[in-house]
């Protein structure tokens, strides 16, 4: 009975998604292309973020019907956010399930993308994404990567055979030291951005 309540609700958000919110943002964008003309404007610099900024002041000198032909979409607004709202916990639990599924066969969790899965949990959450290090990703790369190379270091014939360099604690040792190197060069990236 709840799952046929909850279908409801899904249903019902779907629809006001898509025949009222989508087409009223893009009756938004549309106006907001037609009338606005303060693109030099603070605040809406910060909404476009700097990385637009310079196209932005560009849209400024365009005369309005160039502007228009630049900015016309051929695409349509796709508005998400009540279904995610309303199906969130559902997800959240569905999430849980497989997780812990998949964590009862080590095989299976050693092949999971976990920088994706790191994702997934935050987005799911509604968490910022600036919770993590910004060199999460190569680390735990290198973490799995080393998990990997410990078991399948033996299998390939290094560790059976006593082969210099290919046993679990070498290979341990060269993904730690392959997870310091990506975060040290994450780290010197995100300072030379800073400079620049």
């Amino acid at each position: 009975r709840a799952q046929a309540t909850q279908q409801v609700f899904n249903d019902s958000a779907t629809h006001i998604e898509e025949t009222a919110l989508s087409p009223l943002i893009k009756m938004i964008y549309y106006l907001m292309v037609q009338f606005e003309n303060e693109y030099s404007d603070d605040n809406l610099l910060r909404q476009f973020g700097t990385e637009q900024q310079q196209v932005i002041m560009g849209l400024k000198q365009m005369p309005p019907e160039l502007r228009w032909q630049y900015m016309f979409l051929d695409a349509e607004f796709r508005v998400t956010g009540v279904s995610l709202a309303i199906t969130r916990q559902d997800r959240i639990s569905r999430l849980a399930n497989f997780k812990q599924m998949i964590g009862n066969d080590p095989m299976l969790n050693m092949l999971m993308d976990k920088p994706e899965e790191l994702r997934t949990w935050l987005k799911n959450f509604d968490l910022s994404p600036n919770m993590v290090l910004p060199y999460a990703d190569a680390v735990l790369q290198a973490m799995q990567q080393a998990q990997i190379g410990q078991i399948m270091g033996p299998l390939m014939g290094g560790g059976a055979t006593g082969q210099p360099g290919q046993n679990a604690n070498n290979n341990q040792q060269a993904g730690a030291a392959d997870a310091r190197g990506a975060a040290k060069q994450e780290t010197a990236g995100g300072k030379s951005q800073e400079q620049r």
